[in-house]
């Protein structure tokens, strides 16, 4: 494909680039055959867009078209900047292959959707303000300031959960619907839901009542889910004394949580209290099995039917697909309570051991693979980052006895961490995160050794910081340093397993050395490099990074009590919005520079 130089010119040095703070007004499109997506935000003072600046993901053209835009609209007045049209800015670029034709439209598209929500929010204040403030200052970050007003969020708040408001599926508005919701959980004991319990009180459910058979333990991690959301209001109640029929009545929201045969003498009873008119809100529930599970939207006699007396005695395994179930579980009453995405509609099965996720009503895939768990305390694992994957990726290797943990990350706790890094907690604000992290995982585990190295992976350390340990765990939020650790697992031939979270959406990989693809087979440097989007830019459901830091920790889990892992060879993508797990086969670049050398 062939651009001309001034095409060329706008992608590799864009002007305007990056995100404009206080923006009047932020317009956003893509283009679906594509995958392009550009937000535009334009500035406006005495009817001038006095400033615009464009953050695009996507292909050359779109950048190009985007860096463009904005050279075109600063300056102009409003009415002249409506009528930039899609040609115009391919005229200016000197054209576009045809193919390529369409990435010029998002660009004028995204700048007209800023103009007409500028317009919009000040026909809304004149109307509902009777006085003449100043023109400048009411017309600033009016789209935010006023999702914030309507939600009744505090500054706290919003700082808080900064990383959930910013996704417009659940904005300032949504955030306050979760902090309003009571979710009333049954469960045998604390141990079944630690990551469950995390994770609600990390997104902000603002009222948690825990129905349990044992509510004398689990202290420790009942504290630190306090320490984690102090606004959170919990109740714990022992199951023989619990009014369900009055828990139901009060509740907005409701789950029931453990092995099958647990599950389906909760079901009975419930159903007994309940009668024949179910709750008119989310009821989920969730069958655990080791490695394995199945979440349904209704307390279903018949799928627990298919898991009795399946007990198998899998501590370890019991440990992921609980963690699993709970960030899922999570998810998916967020989706229910905004009323976003889309929920499976029949039962819901995962497992963990082969990686396959699938709505079925036949549920007979039991796990008989037995893996060496005593190699767990003898084995170490460098887990470089400590932050939204490499919480709870650390949070279950911990809890299922690895041996020796190292934390790479340089960064302090920061109060916008909490809605997803579950490691951490409000009174430690300021600590540094790999002090942070020993605290919880030495609370998980007291017999875990944890190094800690408060620094940033960097080329120069990136070996030595390795060369001790038997596996690289990927819990970075930036290419550039995930490019950085590819290259020095591949070097050290030791595996690598990855994921990456953005928004709703996740994907996951196991890189062995010299058996198959790297991470630059996947993603090539040369390609995009320094383009991707972050959490910081585009936001994150907290329970998400949540979902694929259990997968990473299944996956080493496997690599280091010697199963083959899953994601060998292969790539999963995860869009938690929609429900939906695929799985691509991957193959090895000939001429990658970091891998193929290993071959």
């Amino acid at each position: 494909m062939m651009y001309n130089e001034t095409v060329l010119d706008h992608f590799a040095n864009p002007r305007n680039a990056g995100k404009l703070e206080n923006a009047s007004a932020r317009g956003e499109t893509g283009n679906p055959s594509d995958g392009d997506r550009i937000i535009i935000y334009v500035r406006i003072q005495a009817n001038h867009l006095q400033e615009v600046r464009f953050q695009t993901f996507g292909c050359a053209a779109a950048i190009a078209a985007s860096s463009m835009l904005t050279v075109l609209a600063t300056g102009k007045t409003i009415e002249n900047a409506s009528r930039i049209t899609n040609e115009d800015v391919a005229e200016a670029l000197g054209g576009l292959p045809p193919e390529k034709s369409e990435c010029s439209n998002i660009a004028a598209d995204a700048l007209q959707k800023a103009l007409a929500q500028y317009q919009e929010d000040a026909d809304r204040d004149e109307t509902d303000s009777n006085t003449n403030s100043s023109g400048d200052s009411c017309q600033i970050n009016m789209h935010e300031s006023a999702m914030q007003q309507a939600s009744g969020l505090t500054p706290d708040q919003i700082q808080r959960y900064m990383r959930q408001i910013i996704m417009p599926e659940i904005s300032g508005k949504g955030q306050q619907i979760l902090l309003q919701t009571h979710i009333a959980v049954w469960m045998p004991s604390v141990s079944w839901g630690e990551m469950l319990l995390a994770y609600l009180a990390a997104v902000g459910f603002g009222h948690i009542t825990c129905v349990l058979d044992e509510a004398e333990s689990g202290k420790a991690i009942l504290d630190h889910v306090q320490d984690l959301n102090p606004e959170l209001q919990w109740l714990v109640q022992e199951s023989s004394e619990a009014d369900s029929d009055l828990l139901i009545s009060s509740s907005n929201a409701a789950l029931v949580l453990g092995p099958p045969n647990w599950v389906g003498s909760c079901h009975q009873k419930l159903s007994e209290q309940i009668g024949s008119q179910p709750p008119d809100f989310p009821l989920l529930s969730v069958a655990i099995r080791p490695w394995a599970g199945v979440l349904t939207s209704s307390i279903s006699q018949p799928m627990v039917q298919h898991h009795r007396d399946q007990g198998e005695k899998d501590p370890v395994g019991t440990i992921l697909s609980a963690s699993f179930a709970g960030t899922m579980s999570v998810i998916q009453l967020v989706k229910a309570r905004l009323g976003i995405g889309q929920s499976p509609k029949k039962p819901f099965q995962y497992n963990l051991m082969d990686m396959t996720f699938e709505e079925t009503t036949e549920f007979n895939k039991y796990c008989s693979l037995r893996p060496d768990y005593q190699r767990l305390s003898r084995s170490s694992v460098l887990l470089i980052g400590s932050g939204g994957l490499g919480s709870p990726s650390a949070f279950v290797l911990a809890k299922a006895g690895i041996g020796t943990l190292g934390l790479v990350d340089y960064d302090e706790v920061d109060l916008s961490n909490l809605n997803r890094q579950i490691l951490h907690t409000t009174s430690r604000i300021g600590m540094p995160k790999v002090v942070s992290g020993a605290k919880t995982l030495q609370m998980l585990n007291p017999q875990i050794t944890v190094n800690t190295y408060q620094e940033q992976l960097t080329e120069d350390n990136a070996d030595m910081l390795l060369e001790k340990y038997d596996l690289l765990l990927d819990g970075l939020d930036n290419m550039p340093a995930r490019y950085v650790a590819n290259k020095a697992a591949a070097a050290a031939s030791k595996p690598f397993v990855h994921a990456g979270v953005l928004s709703f959406y996740g994907q996951a990989s196991t890189i062995v050395p010299g058996q198959g693809h790297c991470l630059e087979c996947v993603f090539p440097q040369s390609e995009g490099e320094g383009n991707f989007p972050t959490c910081e830019e585009m936001g994150v459901l907290g329970a998400a990074p949540g979902l694929m830091g259990v997968i990473q920790a299944a996956e080493t889990i496997k690599q280091l009590t010697g199963l083959p892992p899953s994601l060998q060879h292969r790539f999963l993508m995860v869009d938690t919005l929609e429900t939906e797990f695929t799985l691509v086969d991957l193959s090895d670049r000939e001429d990658c520079p970091v891998c193929s050398t290993k071959r």
